[in-house]
């Protein structure tokens, strides 16, 4: 059990907006003391900032405000933990960006911090076949034993999410709201789901509303806690877009999976593998771009090995799946998909489909 070090000055800075991640950084940047924020002297601030008396007092008073007692008893309530910048607990990765946030509140496991995982993120308005590689992609992820990190909202991430779970793997949410309050509402049982397998986290104070500006400013999280980030759908504005230029600038691994090219959606994923971004087909292209050369064997789900070994070694068409198993012939399309995106099969000019 690692040693619990409580900084109530940059639970403080966290919580006020006005002050926030990047005044924190730059505070620390010129020699400040996070203890000192706790009851901050306005001259200490200004010095340490660069700004006008005026405007350090404001933001002594800003801080002073805030209630940690209650925000404390309020966080015990809730289950949540309250990490601060210099806790052992607080994830070493996020140290590496420029504006850290001064803390964290969390739920579930703890993040193991010689672990970093693979994020899974894209569009919210993700096309079947984007929902389909996203399952695809997670699941597979979960079973070679990777932690996958979404943002908990809909489409592509929900969809990463749901597909861990199922796995019976580990995955993290990281919110632009408070924790009290997930965005969007209907994915309330799914973050309770994601806590039961893993852990969420959030800068923001439990009860902090969503507002835009924070989900792009997450997306930082996002990418420090991950090796690598595979975008799986994007339009020419994502979030997604924004979660992987902050990997890049953390030097971390950009994946991106290729898609239709008359689709919306896949705009943002053509930009990224223009400017150099690796190509994903499947879950091997992740590992290998991590440099896992002997990754944990892939365990198929139940009705996946069964389409599989129902291919005869002439072949077979979706029909003939479904004349062997009866799972119809559209559900049996979709598992002859999937398996050609893992790489165990390959469709040939006719529509049939041999094992590889």
């Amino acid at each position: 059990m690692k040693p619990v070090v409580f900084c109530p000055g940059s639970l403080r800075a966290g919580l006020e907006p006005r002050f926030g991640a990047r005044r924190f950084a730059t505070f620390l940047q010129a020699g400040g003391n996070p203890g000192h924020l706790d009851d901050p002297e306005p001259r200490e601030i200004a010095a340490r900032l660069g700004l006008p008396p005026p405007t350090a007092r404001m933001l002594a008073r800003r801080l002073r405000r805030w209630d940690l007692e209650q925000v404390v008893d309020e966080a015990r309530s809730r289950r949540a933990e309250i990490i601060t910048w210099g806790d052992p607990r607080y994830p070493s990765s996020l140290t590496e960006l420029a504006d850290p946030p001064p803390c964290l509140f969390w739920r579930g496991e703890p993040w193991a911090r010689d672990e970093l995982g693979v994020a899974v993120v894209g569009a919210r308005k993700a096309s079947p076949y984007g929902l389909r590689m996203a399952r695809t992609l997670a699941g597979d992820l979960a079973r070679a034993g990777v932690t996958v990190v979404s943002g908990l909202a809909r489409g592509v991430d929900a969809a990463a999410h749901e597909a861990v779970l199922a796995a019976g793997g580990r995955t993290i949410a990281v919110l632009g709201c408070g924790l009290a309050r997930p965005y969007p509402p209907e994915h309330a049982t799914l973050l309770e789901s994601v806590l039961d397998r893993g852990a969420a986290c959030s800068e923001f104070a439990l009860d902090a509303p969503p507002r835009a500006h924070q989900f792009p400013q997450r997306n930082r999280i996002l990418a420090a806690l991950s090796a690598a980030v595979v975008v799986v759908e994007a339009g020419a504005r994502s979030g997604a877009l924004s979660t992987a230029h902050h990997a890049l600038d953390l030097g971390r691994e950009v994946l991106a999976v290729p898609g239709a090219v008359d689709r919306e959606q896949s705009v943002g994923t053509m930009l990224l593998l223009r400017d150099g971004a690796t190509p994903v087909a499947g879950v091997q292209d992740v590992l290998g771009a991590l440099g896992y050369c002997d990754p944990k064997p892939l365990s198929l789900p139940e009705t996946e090995q069964k389409v599989l070994e129902t291919i005869p070694p002439a072949g077979a068409t979706a029909e003939e799946v479904d004349a062997a198993l009866g799972i119809g012939a559209d559900v049996a399309a979709g598992y002859l998909v999937t398996l050609e995106v893992r790489g165990l099969v390959e469709r040939e000019i006719g529509g049939r489909y041999v094992v590889r």
